[in-house]
């Protein structure tokens, strides 16, 4: 019989692993079903916890340039500090999405109910503040429960992942260089790719200058 418990015990340890790994995982189907490439079929450029009031606007300026429309994943204590930035944001044409009130990424495990509340309060700041009622959404970090989809269809958002994902972060830490952060993104451009970027970020405008320069040989 002790074959049996250690079979038990690999199938949970299996099983445990594999619902982690779909919590971090967006590109998982587990918890929800997020459109992880571009339906365009041209590459598409993301932009996470904005808005800014410093790197938005340059980021503004840069995607004028090149005729490019990005989703802007915005927080809701943030919309409300800077409704002038929001408001920009959709003036130039790009669309607006729900990165929940908070930005608390543990918060998405703290039940559906306070979820579905981070939900609607940003919704309800980004309306406030441009007239537009986002129906995109993305989880902080990309990370899904079990109870997020009965969330979204309840809110009728849709989960927008990515193909191609920057670590454009790691620069706060000093572990990775601006070179760095466009090399991992170049290599793994593709025609299709949704490229996840930070607008609260410092550079921001330069790197999504340089990428986009790269979207145009493909």
């Amino acid at each position: 019989m002790i074959w049996l418990l250690v079979l038990l015990i690999v199938v949970v340890v299996a099983l445990s692993a594999y619902v982690i790994y779909s919590a971090f995982n967006i590109r998982s189907t587990l918890f929800i079903n997020a459109v992880c490439t571009s339906p365009s079929g041209s590459p598409l450029l993301t932009f996470d916890d904005g808005p800014d009031p410093v790197n938005t606007p340059r980021l503004l300026s840069v995607l004028r340039s090149h005729n490019h429309k990005a989703i802007f994943f915005l927080i809701g204590e943030k919309v409300d500090k800077y409704p002038e930035v929001v408001r920009q944001i959709v003036a130039e044409g790009h669309q607006v999405g729900n990165h929940t009130y908070s930005h608390q990424p543990m918060a998405n495990f703290l039940g559906a109910s306070h979820l579905l509340l981070e939900i609607r309060r940003c919704d309800d700041a980004i309306f406030l503040a441009c007239g537009v009622r986002p129906t995109l959404f993305r989880p902080p970090l990309g990370i899904s429960t079990h109870y997020m989809r009965s969330v979204l269809r309840h809110t009728g958002h849709r989960v927008i992942g990515w193909s191609v994902r920057s670590l454009d972060t790691l620069q706060e830490r000093h572990r990775r260089t601006p070179q760095q952060v466009l090399s991992r993104v170049v290599c793994r451009l593709r025609k299709d790719s949704i490229v996840l970027l930070h607008d609260r970020l410092s550079g921001v405008d330069t790197l999504a200058d340089q990428i986009l320069q790269k979207c145009k040989e493909l």
